[in-house]
């Protein structure tokens, strides 16, 4: 087992490893056309979950129990057009069990009513204006280590298939090239499968045409609801 100080290193340096994947994602610059959405309306920066040192995006949830900003007294601002719920989660796996390690925060986010400012205690850490360009203007707060109650499933997607992109809501698990599935009772993890060769299939027969894309057909409200949420039916599974 790592010594704690380079278990944080380590985790540390998964979450600076996410730049490339959101600077894609805020700068819309992710190959393929877009499939005709309005391109100012961006795809959803998702939450992290650090495990073995990678950083994946959460891109499937199926259970209850991951952090809830406002059961925290917390009220995020808006962030920009790819975040607008106003915070970012980056989880991780110690010793089998599920904490939240980092939390970015709209600048102009409040706890219990207040302004949050500099220096300002949030979930037992300071919160600082981050020094990430990704997120100028926004409150980081680093190191949490909070116990995460979650007990279900989560699909955790990392390498993300450009070709798939959509601009609209969080990408689900079939567009990324390695999908992990985590499942969690009350907070420990108890088993961890491999599920990238599913994903693959699903992302092939879809690229054919055999499949249909679990999302439905594209446009209107209903379509816009379902991006925004991380259902594991949106990855073809459940």
């Amino acid at each position: 087992m790592l010594p704690k100080r380079a278990v944080d290193d380590r985790n540390q340096r998964a979450v600076a490893a996410t730049s490339h994947f959101l600077v894609l994602m805020l700068s819309g610059q992710v190959p393929g056309d877009g499939m005709g959405e309005d391109a100012s309306v961006t795809a959803q920066i998702p939450d992290f979950v650090i495990l073995r040192g990678i950083a994946f995006a959460l891109a499937g949830v199926s259970g209850e129990g991951l952090f809830d900003p406002q059961a925290s007294g917390l009220a995020p601002s808006v962030i920009n057009t790819a975040c607008w719920r106003g915070y970012v989660c980056w989880y991780g796996v110690g010793d089998d069990r599920l904490i939240l390690d980092r939390l970015v925060l709209g600048g102009a986010s409040t706890l219990d009513g207040e302004e949050i400012e500099e220096g300002t205690t949030v979930l037992g850490r300071p919160a600082h204006a981050s020094d990430d360009g990704l997120f100028a203007g926004c409150l980081d707060i680093r190191r949490v280590g909070l116990p995460v109650p979650f007990s279900g499933g989560l699909l955790l997607g990392d390498g993300f298939v450009g070709s798939t992109y959509v601009h609209m809501g969080f990408h689900p698990a079939w567009r990324y090239e390695s999908v992990i599935e985590l499942l969690v009772r009350e907070g420990r993890v108890t088993a961890i499968a491999d599920r990238s060769a599913q994903m693959a299939a699903i992302r092939s027969r879809i690229a054919e045409g055999s499949q249909t894309d679990p999302d439905g057909e594209r446009g209107g409200l209903a379509w816009i609801e379902r991006t925004f949420t991380l259902d594991y039916t949106r990855s073809g599974l459940g």
